[in-house]
């Protein structure tokens, strides 16, 4: 239905986000994430990819995604889209960074990827604790989370994932091995 972008009207784009809502009440999870995926099509081409509704949108379309089994990893694409979206509109710092950095740590759980899984929450409990301090629950609650991937993390892992602490300021089009990301 997403590849109808073309043809599709605000008015189109608002039906099929009240579609997804009403199947979202009806645990349709499916047929909600192709509505919304028609509703994101519409506001890409019309506000762009980095609107802040857009990247809204592509966060439900996540959250749907972590419902059905088997779609963990475009749950993890989507998270990280969403990661990058935020991250240029707002900066590497921003607490509306942390709730994401979560969700895409489950995702990476789920796929079995403990090393994304910790830096993810890494850079999550990074977040908290400079926004809202070492002490607070939010870091300390991330802390835990973080202790207990150490403690469960497969030895084969381990050592990448505990040398690697995500740097906040790295540049995001860069991957892990430095060179520029595709489409970068």
């Amino acid at each position: 239905p997403h590849a109808l972008s073309s043809q599709t009207t605000a008015a189109g784009a608002q039906l099929a986000l009240k579609l997804a809502e009403a199947c979202c009440e009806l645990k349709a999870w499916g047929q909600a994430e192709s509505a919304l995926l028609t509703t994101i099509s519409y506001h890409e081409e019309t506000h762009g990819c980095c609107d802040r509704r857009t990247v809204e949108l592509w966060l439900q379309v996540a959250t749907l995604r972590m419902r059905q089994h088997g779609k963990y990893s475009q749950a993890a694409a989507d998270l990280q889209h969403v990661v990058t979206m935020l991250t240029l509109l707002h900066g590497s710092h921003d607490e509306r960074l942390i709730t994401p950095c979560e969700q895409l740590c489950h995702a990476h759980l789920m796929l079995g990827q403990w090393t994304q899984a910790r830096a993810a929450l890494g850079r999550a409990h990074g977040l908290a604790a400079a926004r809202y301090g070492a002490d607070s629950p939010t870091a300390m609650r991330l802390a835990q989370v973080v202790r207990s991937i150490d403690e469960q993390m497969p030895e084969d892992a381990r050592g990448d994932a505990l040398l690697s602490e995500p740097d906040p300021d790295a540049d995001i089009f860069t991957q892990a091995d430095g060179e520029v990301a595709p489409g970068a």
